[in-house]
């Protein structure tokens, strides 16, 4: 019968315990304000890298803005690499590096620039076939030798043979080369490639990955 008493205590003590009123705004006052909801920024997304196309490649004395001289090419990611390793076409037992397919040779078999590699990194970059391929100031293959003077003024012949002059544009890792013949007095050749190589009179033939 003990548990029974305190089980009848406690349904009267819950008996005694009423529920406050809620109180009722006066009348007339203002309502309370509508909470407001904060908008959550989206974060934009960061674009994919892209491989360029031929004629977004810019050359200048460290190479391509988009393989500088020095670069291990092994190293950048072969869904934007501008270059690819195959077997030297000199040397099929070795390997070298050649434009990706997406950089296509032309009806002649040139290819739109070429590449040294020299133990794992981009030693020379040289263009001749493409005139799509510029600097960042606008010269490129066919460009006349009045529109590079005007281009970069105060640049000067830096050697010359019986066939043209070459002009140098000098930077910190590299050197640029433009070739002018004398036949075309236009720019025939670039030629990008580091300070450890000397200058040279104009090219009568591209490099070939390694071959050079």
């Amino acid at each position: 019968m003990r548990i029974t008493v305190v089980g009848a205590l406690a349904l009267l003590a819950l008996a005694g315990c009423t529920a406050a009123p809620v109180a009722e705004p006066p009348t007339g006052a203002p309502a309370p304000p509508a909470a407001t909801a904060t908008a959550t920024p989206t974060a934009t997304p960061t674009p994919e890298p892209t491989r360029p196309a031929v004629g977004e490649l810019i050359i200048g004395p460290a190479g391509f803005d988009q393989l500088p001289l020095g670069t291990d090419p092994a190293s950048i990611d072969p869904a934007v690499a501008l270059i690819e390793p195959v077997p030297l076409e000199c040397q099929p037992d070795e390997t070298g590096w050649y434009p990706v397919a997406a950089f296509p040779a032309d009806a002649s078999g040139h290819r739109p620039f070429g590449v040294a590699v020299r133990d794992s990194k981009v030693a020379g970059i040289q263009v001749v076939w493409s005139t799509e391929i510029r600097t960042a100031q606008g010269i490129g293959i066919g460009s006349t030798r009045q529109q590079l003077l005007d281009t970069y003024p105060g640049i000067g012949v830096a050697l010359s043979d019986a066939r043209g002059d070459v002009y140098i544009i000098q930077g910190d890792t590299g050197w640029l080369r433009f070739s002018v013949f004398y036949e075309t007095d236009t720019v025939s050749e670039m030629l990008a490639t580091t300070n450890d190589v000397a200058y040279y009179a104009p090219s009568y033939h591209t490099i070939d990955a390694s071959c050079v």
